[in-house]
Order: structure tokens, then C-alpha cells, then sequence
């Protein structure tokens, strides 16, 4: 008869009825994990101003967007690549809430009933080759695939404020929601790649109309011209 072999493991930190509040660090890597998800899954929850009860697909499109995104701890390549040898596809990557229209089934249309219903994307399903979409009409959550997607339009900032962003006045504005999402896509890369980025600040003053006086401009140092002003 052979005895049973059994393997004990000291564990560097203490048992978790000794946790203390708000210290992840003891939690080891499944815990700062968690949080990682959480903080994507806030910001695309701020970013769409989408009620709370849909924090659930905002988790689901984080964790989606964390496996495609690559890391230096794996060697700058993406956990996907790692798991499936093949690089995601790019193209998957969509907007969190970005407006978009699915194409209406055919047998619950007539004639003259639209031929789609305008929704939000909430994130992918794992085995559906589909999108998880929100009608905005009906509140009715569904999965289609014939969906045509507008990344640059946000349906609930567009509601509470016309499709604008503001930003503090030492930042500049823009009208374009797609113009900040990129700019945050980029600042996460230089972050995740140690690039190196550097902001300028460009001041430009547009005159509409004939002027009816002489208007004169001093030239900054170290420009010249052959003409005084």
C-alpha cells in the first residue's frame, strides 16, 4: 500500500480573516486584477455616461479590451496572442455605447416597418458571432450581427450634452468625441510602451469680415522678413 503524500504551502501573507480594508497588495495578483478590470470598466462607464445597471457589460467590454491590449509583462504581446498564437483582430475593436444600427429581422417586418432599430454597442458574447446592442426605443438588450456602427457618435453624451465634451480651460475643447477616445487609446499606449510624448499648446485667432482699419503684427523673436510689419 502506498502512503499518501502531502504538501504543505506557507503562504508569505496572512490568512484572509486578517486582511486589512483597501490594501489589494495583500491580496496578491488576483486581487489587483480585479481592480484593474474595475478602473477600465469606470472609465468606460464615465466616458458613456450609461446608467450603472449596465456596469455588467462594461466589465464584459473591459476584460475584452485588456486580453487585446499588449503589456510588457508578456513581453509586450497581448494575452490573446498568448493563449490562441494569433493576433487579435483590430477590427473587433469598437467603441463602449458608440451608436449603431442593426438591420431588423425579416419576418417581424412589413413593408413599411423600418429596416433597423437604432441601438448602442455593449460589448461581445463569447460563442455568438455577434454584438451584444441596447435599442434605445424599446430598452430591449439583443445580439445581431448585420450591425453598421458610428464609433464617433455617443447616444447618452449626445442626449445630456449635444454631443459635446468640455474640459478644463488650460486643456483644449473639441466637438469630437472620436478626438478624445483617440487620444486616450494613445496616451495608454505611450504608458504601456514608455514613449515618450510631448504636448503643445497652438493659439490660432480667426477674423471673420473686412476690417475697416490697418491692423499691424509685430513679428516674434527670431523670425525675419523683408518687410518691417
Amino acid at each position: 500500500m502506498v502512503s499518501p503524500v502531502y504538501f504543505q504551502f506557507d503562504h508569505p501573507y496572512p490568512s484572509p480573516s486578517h486582511f486589512v480594508v483597501e490594501t489589494p497588495q495583500l491580496n496578491a495578483r488576483v486581487e489587483r486584477k480585479h481592480q484593474h478590470i474595475l478602473n477600465v470598466a469606470r472609465a468606460l462607464l464615465f466616458q458613456s455616461h450609461l446608467p450603472k445597471q449596465f456596469w455588467c457589460y462594461a466589465v464584459n467590454h473591459a476584460v475584452f479590451l485588456i486580453n487585446r491590449v499588449s503589456t510588457p509583462l508578456l513581453g509586450h504581446k497581448t494575452p490573446y496572442q498568448l493563449l490562441y498564437d494569433s493576433l487579435p483582430d483590430i477590427k473587433l475593436f469598437k467603441v463602449f455605447c458608440s451608436l449603431c444600427y442593426a438591420s431588423t429581422i425579416m419576418s417581424h417586418r412589413s413593408k413599411h416597418d423600418p429596416r433597423a432599430r437604432k441601438c448602442c454597442f455593449l460589448c461581445y458574447k463569447s460563442g455568438f458571432k455577434g454584438s451584444v446592442l441596447f435599442d434605445l426605443h424599446s430598452r430591449e438588450i439583443f445580439i445581431s450581427r448585420n450591425v453598421i456602427f458610428h464609433d464617433h457618435i455617443l447616444p447618452y453624451p449626445s442626449s445630456s450634452k449635444k454631443n459635446l465634451e468640455y474640459f478644463p480651460s488650460s486643456s483644449p475643447q473639441s466637438s469630437d468625441s472620436s478626438i478624445v477616445t483617440t487620444v486616450r487609446h494613445i496616451i495608454a499606449l505611450a504608458s504601456i510602451h514608455h514613449w515618450f510624448i510631448h504636448q503643445l499648446y497652438v493659439n490660432n485667432a480667426f477674423l471673420h469680415g473686412e476690417l475697416q482699419d490697418n491692423v499691424y503684427m509685430q513679428l516674434p523673436p527670431g523670425v525675419k522678413s523683408s518687410k518691417p510689419n
